[in-house]
């Protein structure tokens, strides 16, 4: 007995949903606040060699300054370069996300995957 077309794709997509979820547990959020919260208290990010003040407002809209600000902090080290370690994780990150972006847009654009959600 054949499955339907769309149990059939629910089915071949199941391990990306499984690592999806896996990925959501594995990453938590209460280290994150602790390591962004002190940054956000002093109002300053501040390593070895030097420091830079956390702006209040960037976007003058309340929700997306309080929003974005915790994850600026929180990426701060790779993006200002003062943690190699984490510079480093980010450039090998986007070095690996990068084709599987470049996948992702070619295969959306194909006859077969149009008004389909890999294309949204």
């Amino acid at each position: 007995m054949a499955l339907p077309t769309s149990l059939r794709r629910g089915l071949l997509a199941s391990p990306f949903l499984i690592i999806a979820v896996l990925c959501i547990t594995l990453m938590d959020p209460n280290k994150m606040e602790a390591h962004w919260t002190p940054f956000l208290e002093a109002k300053t990010i501040k390593w070895d060699g030097g420091s830079i003040p956390i702006l209040a407002t960037f976007y003058h809209n309340k929700f997306m300054d309080e929003t974005w600000r915790q994850f600026t902090v929180l990426f701060a080290p790779s993006a200002l370069g003062f943690d190699p370690v984490a510079w480093w994780l980010g450039f090998s990150f986007l070095n690996n996300l990068a084709p599987m972006y470049a996948i992702w847009m070619l295969e959306s654009r194909r006859e077969a995957n149009k008004n389909t959600p890999a294309a949204l």
